[in-house]
């Protein structure tokens, strides 16, 4: 059992899933022949089996011409331009370079149908010899995406196309693109919404005065809109009235280069047909579709014009007799309707050729249906004319026509770096879901918990790797000390690593009195448990001792408040308070721990009180 064998005999499964897993496919060898086979195996065997399903890659550019051929014999008018760099070794093939399609069928609906406005992208091809895929895409009457033309291209370079190309031609630019370089300076939601309030202004006026405003609220955000290209570009108040389009942003690409991701990192001819079969199976369900929908307009321009009748239910019409409406809103606005020659002051009805709600608001008035008294351009008829554009089937390799052009090599390979990524690099604006709804799941950040050592108090350290016990404190905590947090009382004489904190030592004392007593004798004892070796001198003992006296007496006062005990027992004015800097660094660390020590004795007395009571 070979792996070519296997290829052939399973190559009708992996047909139906180009990326079958090797497992299933040692599973299918293990069912059906008792046999197993090692991963490495089946994996040879699954890309022998999409190499003759696919072709080889190399191979399918020699075929580019027959191609073409077949496209062009099956669908007339058929536009095809392939480039080539020629070699200057006879012997070699000259190498692959760019491939131009535009099917008759397409070039025919756009003329005939389309409204004039043309949607142009790029995007990445996925195979072995990476480059771009450019497309350009229409619009439908039912303001879905119609598709014209693609190329097989180096890289992009659409930009300086156009201005060579087409200096005269008007342009206009993806709101939603310049938005993503707006905010990397500018973020924030409501400078995003003033931007768009901006692109969204039907009028020169409200463009001037949502400028305005932009300006009164932040001057630096003002000065990136005024440099940034002409408001014709992407403001709907300068769009003109014969294009009968207001989109701001470029769905139309978006959306075709999402519907052929899985066809992106096929070979050359394996892409080019996975485009067109996909197309010719849409074409046909549109028109299938759109002779089942009633109505004057398709669906979606049914349901754009009922939420805009939603919206004119808050305007007041006042007719005039005449065919003329003014039209008031809820907060003061007030606009002028002409229903005979389709206008309306706020210039919406103009630039997109569907209703306003300032015009649907008049023709309700009127008991008028506003869909007929949206555009040509948006009708059931035009749209069902539009798809009977379709493409036609062609023959398999052996039956193409043959070419006396040069026989071309792939081009030349530029392998990236990495791994090669299926999906678009998404902006954190987008919604990382797949499914794109509202009602995505949400992934919720985790909780983020700050440790605090039970020792020393400070934030950044557990009790087992604090540093306090030795005298010594890293920056960082001396940093966190300084900032407050947690609250805590530094004795004078004594270091931060003395520090008892007081937001969790007197939390404890609201609990009962006689479990904090039993947890204080647990403490006491891991005192003198934890010193109970330190070599100290007689001298050293005296003056601890004279010390512990000094605090009895304090503690013979008020011991509701420990920490105006340790406040008293080291202040300035006790004549044993700078005795500490006197002492050798043992008996810095004797009465560093008696201290201690005794705070936690006060508040045991403090605890007998309050359970006594």
């Amino acid at each position: 059992m070979s792996t070519s064998w296997l290829a052939n005999r399973y190559e009708d499964q992996i047909k139906s899933n180009m990326y079958m897993p090797a497992k299933q496919i040692r599973l299918a060898v293990d069912e059906q022949y008792k046999c197993e086979i090692s991963r490495s195996m089946a994996y040879k065997a699954r890309t022998k089996a999409r190499k003759n399903i696919k072709g080889s890659v190399a191979e399918q550019y020699a075929f580019v011409w027959e191609y073409a051929a077949e496209l062009q014999r099956t669908h007339p008018n058929t536009t095809i331009d392939i480039q080539y760099n020629p070699r200057n070794d006879p012997d070699e093939r000259p190498t692959f370079t760019r491939f131009y399609c535009c099917l008759g069928p397409l070039k025919k609906g756009f003329n005939e149908s389309c409204r004039p406005i043309i949607a142009l992208d790029g995007c990445h091809t996925k195979g072995a010899y990476p480059g771009q895929l450019l497309t350009a895409i229409g619009t439908d009457p039912n303001n879905g995406w119609w598709p014209i033309a693609w190329a097989v291209v180096e890289k992009e370079g659409l930009d300086s196309a156009l201005l060579e190309l087409l200096p005269y031609c008007e342009h206009r630019f993806c709101v939603q693109h310049m938005y993503r370089n707006f905010k990397k300076k500018h973020p924030g939601q409501i400078l995003k919404d003033r931007l768009w309030s901006i692109a969204t202004a039907t009028t020169v006026e409200l463009y001037e005065a949502e400028l305005d405003d932009l300006k009164e609220y932040d001057q630096v955000a003002y000065a990136w809109v005024k440099r940034a290209p002409p408001p014709q570009h992407w403001c709907k108040a300068f769009f003109p009235h014969h294009v009968k389009s207001n989109m701001l942003v470029n769905n139309l690409c978006e959306t075709f280069n999402a519907k052929i991701l899985e066809y992106r990192d096929l070979p050359i001819i394996g892409m080019m047909e996975g485009i067109r079969e996909y197309l010719m199976g849409r074409i046909g369900d549109r028109a299938a579709w759109m002779k089942k929908c009633p109505g004057a307009v398709g669906p979606t321009i049914k349901e754009l014009i009922e939420e805009r009748a939603k919206q004119s239910r808050k305007w007041k019409t006042v007719a005039n007799g005449d065919g003329g409406y003014q039209v008031k809103g809820p907060k003061g606005e007030q606009y002028a309707v002409y229903v005979q020659e389709r206008t309306c002051t706020c210039n919406l009805w103009q630039v997109s050729g569907l209703p306003c709600c300032h015009s649907i608001a008049a023709l309700h008035r009127m008991n008028e249906d506003p869909c007929m008294y949206t555009d040509g351009c948006y009708s059931r008829e035009l749209f069902l004319k539009f798809y009977e554009n379709v493409l036609y089937p062609i023959s398999g390799k052996a039956l193409w026509p043959t070419s006396t052009n040069p026989v071309l090599g792939p081009p030349i390979p530029c392998v990236q770096a990495g791994r090669p990524r299926k999906a678009r690099r998404k902006d954190v604006t987008e919604n990382r879901s797949h499914s794109g709804s509202q009602n995505a799941t949400v992934h919720k950040m985790k909780k983020h918990v700050v440790m605090h050592c039970r020792n020393c108090g400070l934030a950044g350290h557990n009790r087992a790797t604090c540093k306090a016990q030795d005298g010594a404190e890293t920056e960082h905590l001396r940093q966190q000390n300084a900032t407050g947090q947690p609250n805590k009382f530094v004795a004078p004489g004594c270091s931060e690593e003395d520090v008892v904190p007081k937001s969790r030592e007197e939390s404890v004392m609201h609990e009962s009195g006689e479990q904090n007593a039993e947890n204080v004798d647990v403490e006491v004892g891991n005192f003198f448990q934890q010193y109970d070796n330190i070599a100290v001198q007689p001298s050293t003992l005296e003056g601890a001792q004279q010390s512990m006296e000094g605090a009895n007496v304090a503690a013979e006062g008020d011991t509701s408040n420990p920490t105006e005990m340790l406040r008293t027992i080291a202040s300035p004015t006790n004549k044993r308070s700078g005795e500490l800097d006197q002492m050798l660094p043992e008996q810095q660390q004797v009465k560093k721990i008696l201290i201690r020590l005794h705070l936690l004795i006060i508040r045991r007395k403090g605890w007998s009180r309050k359970r006594e009571n």
